[in-house]
């Protein structure tokens, strides 16, 4: 998800995601806009979380999904981007 980051494949536009928080239910709604032809299939464990404790996989929480690390960047944790951030 990162090598499109600053200059686009097949000079498409970068990638684009905007992440909302769906309460009352413990879920995120993404919405990505990016050149369909790069890839097939975009998702994380961060989409959908145990509704009955609040938490994503592996116990992360909502707070953890739409925080950012030390450098203020987005938090990658339960990403598809192949590091996590904690």
């Amino acid at each position: 998800m990162n090598a499109q980051a600053d200059t686009a494949f097949f000079s498409r536009r970068v990638f684009h995601q905007n992440m909302w928080q769906k309460a009352p239910r413990y879920v995120n709604d993404d919405v990505w806009t990016f050149n369909t032809q790069s890839s097939s299939q975009w998702d994380g464990l961060r989409h959908y979380g145990y509704q009955k404790e609040r938490k994503f996989y592996n116990g992360v929480t909502m707070e953890q999904v739409h925080g950012s690390d030390e450098h203020g960047k987005k938090n990658t944790i339960n990403g598809i981007q192949g590091t996590q951030t904690y």
